[in-house]
């Protein structure tokens, strides 16, 4: 049978079928008054049970994509459709601060807008097509890139694989096998965008090593219905891709293929940090070279650029060296990545480093509590600055 295989439960009656979908199964159950009645139909006919369910799933009058409407549709009225606002969980925290990230960016004057590191890809969702008459949204990593591609393409679709998914713990670390064994790559966009979803949306903060979410359910929100209300967003968040030109390649790429005087790179480069709690972030490492070429890359532009660093980056010389050069805007934000069931997200301070004239000048340094002293090489940290000779 096409994209699927039929199992006979063992002492259970009816049968249960299991549709492949070409990704991990689901299992279907038909009701045992139908059952018995496809047996006397195979029967009269002399087909084999086998031939007669095939026919009958692939004929109209089983239609998976009507039984996944309805799914959708019931999983509407019974979680309702909440309010998510940004269809992947990412490392970086763009979304706590995206309003100061836009607004500088707009400041840029510039009509084309590249998120050279897309990630999230949440700048690429909200900056102002009032402003902004190209976008291009950026990431080395191919599954990103699927997904979004996927998501703007086929959101029907992927809601619809997505409907016959049960929230649980062991479909999570199945697709994430998946992902670690790169059994992902082999499978069709549709489903490789699906599984991506799935381990993103259900795990720990999107990290395929951050484990099966655990949510209390206190204010009535569950792995579950979390996962459910993105599911019943994509059609919604697949307009905000409508304009966006995707790309899938190296920074060093993207920055030579789009540098123009009018255009601005916006960067949030993977951390670069050998701290143990920051290890799975991301599935493709950013090296102490990789900065040095994005550093270089960006001193030589056309353009204007937007670098987001994590304050810590400023403990490596080379990277505090290149920062005061340019102008600096501070901001406080929550931690992203840090999560504690039942307690607050810590905050921490990020950098935005531009190249252009705005009403933020190098005066936030003065206020920047200990910060100012990475800037004049005071307070290190000999872990980060190792770093500097690791290219």
């Amino acid at each position: 049978m096409r994209g699927g295989e039929w199992v006979r439960n063992e002492g259970l009656e009816p049968v249960s079928i299991i549709w492949g979908l070409d990704m991990p199964k689901v299992e279907i159950t038909l009701e045992e008054e139908t059952y018995n009645k496809l047996v006397e139909l195979s029967k009269r006919n002399g087909s084999t049970m086998e031939s007669l369910l095939e026919a009958l799933l692939e004929s109209s009058l089983v239609d998976m994509d009507e039984f996944a409407d309805e799914m959708i549709s019931h999983t509407a009225r019974v979680c309702g459709r909440g309010n998510p606002s940004k269809p992947l969980h990412y490392p970086g925290g763009d979304w706590w601060i995206k309003d100061e990230i836009i607004d500088l960016l707009v400041r840029s004057g510039c009509k084309t807008l590249v998120e050279v590191f897309g990630g999230s890809g949440a700048i690429s969702m909200y900056a102002p097509r009032s402003v902004f008459k190209n976008i291009i949204y950026n990431d080395k990593d191919s599954l990103l890139t699927n997904f979004f591609t996927v998501l703007r393409e086929r959101p029907r679709e992927l809601m619809r694989r997505l409907a016959l998914l049960p929230v649980s713990r062991e479909l999570y670390y199945r697709f994430v096998e998946l992902i670690e064994g790169g059994e992902i790559r082999k499978l069709a966009p549709l489903e490789r965008a699906a599984v991506f979803f799935y381990v993103n949306r259900v795990g720990v903060d999107g990290k395929p090593k951050g484990g099966f979410k655990v949510m209390t359910g206190a204010d009535s929100t569950t792995t579950a219905t979390r996962f459910r209300h993105h599911m019943l967003s994509l059609i919604e968040y697949a307009k905000r891709w409508a304009d966006v030109t995707i790309e899938n390649r190296d920074f060093r790429e993207i920055i030579k293929l789009y540098d123009r005087d009018f255009v601005v790179f916006y960067c949030d480069p993977p951390y670069l940090s050998t701290e143990a709690d920051r290890e799975g972030y991301y599935s493709i490492s950013f090296t102490p070279g990789d900065m040095r070429a994005l550093l270089k890359a960006l001193s030589s532009i056309k353009g204007k650029f937007v670098l987001k660093l994590h304050e810590d980056q400023l403990r490596v010389p080379f990277v505090s060296d290149w920062v005061k050069m340019y102008n600096v805007k501070v901001v406080e934000h929550y931690k992203n990545m840090d999560t504690v069931v039942e307690e607050k997200r810590p905050k921490q301070r990020t950098l935005l480093i531009y190249n252009y004239p705005s009403l933020h000048s190098r005066a936030p340094h003065s206020s920047m509590g200990g910060l100012e002293r990475w800037l004049t090489g005071e307070n290190k940290s000999n872990k980060l600055c190792a770093l500097c000779e690791e290219d």
